[in-house]
């Protein structure tokens, strides 16, 4: 009668080995951000970097974003502010008109330029100066450009000067 290898090994009449089987070769583990392996157990575990790094850098990102954002807000409001401090110059230096006159046509320009072109571009009421000098008119307007930071307020001057035209008779 023949017994198979199976049941042989269940009646213990297979011999046994005498040397031992190889030790199962370990497989590589992660390897973290220092170099090191590290097991399931012990060492230092990395799992939570990523959210770490995302919790830390996006806000400077944000910031950023809202840096050039800002930026864009002033760059805007500079250049409503000068439009209208040239269009006030030019309403102060007409001719046929007092100093007072021009002063106050000045001012009056100035300010419906700037509530006519950029409303939206500046935070409150613009300010308007003429002063009327030795035959120049300058126009100074100021106004603070609108803000997307909170507490951040940017103030815009912007000067215009012009000579007043004054017609003379031929002679």
């Amino acid at each position: 009668m023949m017994l198979t290898t199976v049941t042989r090994k269940r009646l213990g009449l297979v011999k046994k080995h005498t040397q031992p089987a190889p030790a199962p070769v370990p497989m590589p583990g992660p390897v973290s951000v220092s170099g090191r392996r590290r097991g399931r157990r012990g060492g230092r575990g990395d799992e939570g970097i990523t959210t770490l790094e995302f919790v830390l850098i996006t806000p400077v990102l944000l910031f950023l974003i809202f840096v050039v954002i800002e930026f864009a807000l002033w760059y805007v409001a500079r250049h409503v502010v000068l439009a209208a401090a040239e269009e006030g110059g030019r309403a102060a230096r007409d001719a046929g008109q007092t100093s007072a006159q021009a002063v106050e046509n000045g001012k009056n320009t100035a300010i419906s330029y700037v509530n006519q072109i950029g409303p939206g571009s500046l935070q409150g009421l613009p300010g308007a100066n003429v002063t009327i000098t030795g035959g120049v008119a300058t126009v100074t307007v100021t106004a603070t450009a609108a803000s997307v930071i909170p507490g951040m307020s940017l103030t815009v001057t912007e000067k215009s000067s012009g000579i007043i035209e004054q017609f003379q008779a031929a002679p």
